[in-house]
């Protein structure tokens, strides 16, 4: 499988996505939605619905907070050497 995907809770209301591939990630890009916020590590939201990486990256982090809800899903898209690959992060009402 050419993508890792690992989601820990980090915090009230957020969960820290690790990414890693074989070859190189160029970008993750998702649909922003009221329900939540994608963030780097100092909390500031990614905006636009898309995270570009530097040239040769073969790894990410940010984090998911939700921002309302009892649930959130989302879906993601993966751009890299291995192509397009979809999955989603997210969880349920005790994942928060």
């Amino acid at each position: 499988m050419p993508v890792s995907l690992a989601v820990t809770r980090v915090g009230t209301n957020r969960l820290q996505v690790s990414i890693s591939v074989s070859g190189t990630l160029q970008s993750v890009s998702w649909t922003p939605a009221a329900s939540f916020a994608i963030e780097d590590a100092n909390g500031t939201a990614i905006g636009g619905g898309v995270l570009t990486l530097p040239a040769n990256s073969s790894t990410s982090v940010f984090y998911l907070r939700k921002v309302s809800g009892a649930s959130v899903t989302v879906p993601l898209t993966l751009t890299g050497s291995f192509g397009t690959w979809r999955t989603f992060v997210g969880g349920g009402q005790n994942a928060w």
